[in-house]
């Protein structure tokens, strides 16, 4: 986000979008949205709050929105480009031919995300 970049493991189950970042302070810590409410938990702390309560630029609210919206898919060279639009910004997310996902990017939200689709 912005000037700000960590590592992180990414998981959509088709139900809620899981955000786990192993590369600053806050690794161990899970932020997970499913389209209601957002979670944060690490080790035995859990707090949720409604999701209309959480900021619009959380990670998780921005993945699980631009991953539950996506429309208007196009083949572009060797991927499927989806677009759409989040509360925050249009948005852009690319899948291989594999159906691995490969970035998402919300200008409007200086927000990206590169998956790394070698680590499995």
């Amino acid at each position: 986000m912005g000037e700000y970049s960590y590592s992180a493991n990414v998981k959509f189950d088709g139900k809620s979008v899981y955000i786990t970042p192993t590369s600053t302070n806050a690794s161990g810590m899970t932020i997970s949205c499913n389209g209601k409410e957002v979670a944060f938990s690490r080790r035995d702390m859990l707090t949720k709050a409604d999701k209309s309560k959480v900021s619009a630029y959380n990670p998780a609210v921005l993945f699980y929105d631009a991953i539950t919206t996506a429309s208007d898919c196009k083949k572009v060279d060797n991927a499927y480009v989806f677009d759409g639009k989040t509360s925050v910004g249009n948005f852009t997310l690319t899948v291989n031919q594999s159906s691995e996902l490969v970035s998402l990017n919300i200008p409007d939200a200086d927000f990206s995300i590169e998956f790394d689709v070698n680590s499995k």
